[in-house]
């Protein structure tokens, strides 16, 4: 009996040491967050080639078990009827399918690049073009308006006297600004090459996970049965499989969705000799991947380019595009995606704002996945909860209640 209540108290204090360590670790955490922002964006920036990989890896898989499948198997089947344990199929689908996605790139940027760096030459080379433009509105309507004539007149003098005093003020500043510039454009360029060797170990790591996919799946499998029981691994096992169902679907199909779409733009661009059509098209197309708000956030500033150079090409612009997002919102995305999320567009909105808001561009395009899974697990989660209750699981059975 002593040795019980012994126990009993021994596993309380491990309780209470536990819930007192776990406060002194939030508390210091709230008065050191600088600190550990900066220690966790330091193992975020080293850890980086690891995380690309394992998302060029995870984004890559279907091709790979298309190549896999469908065309080594079948080709080496007299070859796999005599040594079963052949990688030769893996090997082959691995090279191919990196290949493949490696030229696909490189010919994308190589026709896009030129005609996409032509556009903006060409935007900005009209600029000045469009501020004269301005000058001469501007200069007419003061002089055909005598009270605003007059009143810009008096005060001419002061401004231009205001101006060379602000200008002197301001040369100090105008040469920290240049030397600012100067360190800008040296870390932009370290920037450049930290990112191409990212990307190259990514491809690297990427090739050795999709190598020992099946390896590292089952390591972890083994982890997850060793620390949880049977019916616990296998909750977590399901809801992965559900996370990857919702999150996987919906990313590949996003981004297959965006291509056709600015594939569709240009064409229809070309067609109607829309001004700076490789331009605009990969706006759109970049843009279309954010769900609900990325077609309002492409076309606005398009329209914009366009009123400078014909406002009726912008409206004309502005209807070709209402057309083809009619067509991708009611029946190209619907048979890419399904309804991959099974969101409300309550809550679609909302995972776009707090996404976005936390983490800009990259949060708006996976807040929508990220907060599907998590609305699919509660949901999952509720209902079960409602079962064991005897409860019902329709919400219509709660209203009115």
């Amino acid at each position: 009996m002593k040795l019980q209540w012994s126990k009993k108290y021994i596993a309380m204090g491990l309780v209470a040491f536990l819930v007192v360590a776990a406060s002194i670790l939030f508390l210091l955490f709230l008065l050191k967050i600088d600190v550990v922002l900066s220690v966790m964006s330091k193992i975020f920036s080293i850890l980086m080639p690891i995380i690309l990989g394992l998302a060029f890896a995870y984004l890559l898989n279907p091709i790979l078990v298309f190549f896999e499948e469908k065309c080594f198997r079948k080709l080496l089947k007299k070859n796999l009827d005599k040594n079963p344990s052949s990688r030769l199929p893996r090997i082959l689908s691995i090279t191919v399918t990196v290949l493949t996605v490696l030229l696909c790139l490189g010919g994308l940027l190589s026709i896009i690049l030129p005609q996409l760096a032509g556009s903006i030459k060409g935007l900005f080379d009209k600029i000045p073009g469009y501020l004269e433009a301005a000058k001469n509105w501007g200069d007419q309507t003061i002089a055909g308006n005598k009270m605003l004539s007059s009143l810009l007149g008096n005060s001419l003098d002061g401004l231009i006297n205001s101006a060379q005093s602000l200008l002197e003020k301001a040369t100090p500043t105008i040469n920290q600004l240049i030397g600012n510039v100067t360190d800008f454009v040296i870390g932009s360029a370290i920037g450049v090459v930290n990112g191409v060797k990212n990307f190259v170990l990514g491809i690297i790591i990427s090739i050795y996970v999709m190598f020992s996919k099946e390896k590292f799946a089952a390591q972890t499998k083994k982890i997850l049965y060793a620390l949880f029981s049977k019916q616990h691994t296998d909750r977590i096992l399901r809801n992965t499989r559900r996370t990857h169902h919702i999150f996987g679907g919906f990313v590949t199909g996003k981004l297959l969705d965006s291509l056709i779409i600015g594939i569709i733009t240009f064409v229809v661009l070309f067609i109607v000799k829309m001004p700076y059509a490789v331009l605009i098209s990969v706006i759109i197309g970049v843009t279309n991947v954010i769900p609900f708000f990325g077609p309002i956030i492409g076309a606005i500033p398009c329209a914009v380019i366009l009123l400078f150079e014909d406002p009726l090409k912008a409206l004309l612009f502005i209807i070709i595009i209402i057309i083809i997002q009619q067509f991708d919102g009611n029946l190209l995305g619907p048979k890419i995606l399904g309804d991959s999320t099974g969101l409300p567009a309550f809550w679609v909105i909302f995972a776009i704002l707090l996404g976005g808001g936390l983490f800009g561009f990259l949060g708006m395009l996976l807040g929508v996945p990220t907060f599907a899974v998590v609305y699919s697990l509660l949901k999952t989660l509720i209902e079960e909860r409602l079962k064991k209750k005897n409860q019902p699981s329709d919400t219509l059975a709660y209203i009115g209640n």
